[in-house]
């Protein structure tokens, strides 16, 4: 878990957070040309999911897609 995440589930450093944090700005600076926003996305909650079970967190605070992201394949609105 990230080191500047709070109790309330905010994260400390939110504004001045470091790129790899801005998964929007990330994606479309790197991964938009090599996979779909909803992959990327996806990729990202995985990783999560797998930290959060290493780090012995409870399941119900597992991440999970929802609304328009969820099962689509797509690529973003975004320019590459």
């Amino acid at each position: 878990m990230c080191k500047h995440l709070l109790q309330n589930n905010n994260c400390e450093i939110y504004s001045q957070r470091p790129f790899i944090c801005r998964i929007d700005e990330v994606y479309n600076k790197v991964f938009c040309k090599h996979m779909s926003k909803e992959e990327y996305f996806q990729k990202n909650v995985d990783a999560c999911n797998v930290l959060q079970k290493k780090a012995g967190i409870n399941s119900k605070h597992r991440v999970q897609l929802l609304g328009e992201t969820a099962g689509h394949n797509k690529r973003g609105s975004y320019e590459c």
